[in-house]
């Protein structure tokens, strides 16, 4: 199961690559909303269903058991949580970081037996001792906190091959929700270039 994804790129880019006996690609935008904001992307709806690729619209992954009752997956991804903005608000950290434990929370309802989950964040987003980044723990999204209060470890942390998912044909999206991107491999490397100068 795939939650947030936006553009449903990931989605796409999973089934292309793994080919998957059983996978679900979801937005939080319902569909109408969802055709508004990623007009260039109703194909990759027909990729993924062409695929066997399972595509929902309006799901909450602060509330997948909502969703899926009577269901329980082997994996349950979330690349790039955002708390979703309010018109003319600032989006604070505090809500980053409760939808990161109400996520987790929600999933362990719907995770099968030995299942893992998989959360993808900016590097230094989550508070992990492995990332190296600047901002510091007590500016992060405390992942640590959250896994533990739905009874979770950290299992592992470990850069994302963005290059390779980029290739596939994933572009992140959502930024500020918008339909622009948290990362674009090449600019990354435009920045590690220019900070190595």
């Amino acid at each position: 199961l795939i939650v947030g994804d936006g553009d449903l790129s990931f989605a796409n880019a999973l089934a292309v690559a793994l080919k998957p006996k059983a996978l679900i690609g979801t937005s939080y935008e319902n569909e109408k909303d969802w055709n508004a904001k990623y007009p260039q992307c109703i194909d990759v709806v027909d990729s993924l269903t062409k695929n066997g690729v399972r595509v929902m619209h309006g799901v909450d992954a602060r509330k997948i058991e909502e969703y899926f009752p009577k269901e329980k997956f082997d994996r349950i991804i979330f690349m790039f949580p955002q708390f979703p903005p309010q018109r003319g608000a600032k989006n604070k950290i505090q809500n980053h970081r409760k939808l990161l434990e109400d996520f987790l929370k929600s999933c362990e309802t719907s995770l099968s037996n030995g299942g893992r989950v998989f959360v993808t964040l900016l590097e230094g987003q989550g508070g992990t001792t492995i990332e190296n980044a600047p901002r510091g723990y007590n500016n992060s999204w405390y992942l640590n906190n959250a896994a533990a209060k739905a009874g979770f470890l950290i299992a592992d942390v470990h850069p994302l091959n963005s290059e390779k998912l980029h290739d596939l044909g994933y572009a992140s999206s959502g930024y500020m929700n918008r339909a622009h991107g948290f990362l674009d491999p090449h600019k990354q490397k435009e920045r590690k270039k220019k900070k190595h100068r």
